[in-house]
């Protein structure tokens, strides 16, 4: 009967660490950014292989304009290390610009962190749609 109770116990121990939050593939999907300005939007999708993270989509700008955006990182714990190339396609052509996002992840649909691009920081949070 006790090695029935230990060997439940080690299945149980063995899928709550494959079912991890912070599993390199627990990025994998498409994520949104958190309050972003009225007819704004940053929208995006990850994939993971190992700690390395790619991944791409679209972003808005209130009465401005609109682009893709092509995302390269790693993740390495809770932590997540992304680059995000911005490059415009619509509306007012900006040149393109590269913010890097530093951040973790916190809970099961929430990455929170701080993107900078130059020399302006902000800090931003991005839930996980898909």
């Amino acid at each position: 009967m006790r090695s029935l109770r230990l060997s439940l116990l080690a299945g149980l121990l063995i899928v709550a660490g494959c079912s991890s939050t912070t599993s390199p593939s627990f990025l994998d999907g498409t994520w949104s950014q958190d309050n972003t300005f009225p007819g704004s939007n940053l929208q995006f999708t990850l994939n993971t292989n190992g700690s390395a993270v790619s991944g791409s989509g679209s972003w808005s700008g209130e009465a401005c304009c609109n682009g893709v955006v092509t995302i390269t990182g790693t993740q390495t714990g809770v932590g997540v290390s992304l680059t995000f190339d911005f490059v415009t396609t619509a509306g007012a052509m900006l040149p393109p610009r590269t913010s890097q996002f530093t951040g973790t992840v916190a809970g099961a649909t929430v990455l929170r962190g701080t993107f900078v691009s130059g020399s302006s920081s902000t800090d931003v949070a991005f839930h996980r749609t898909e």
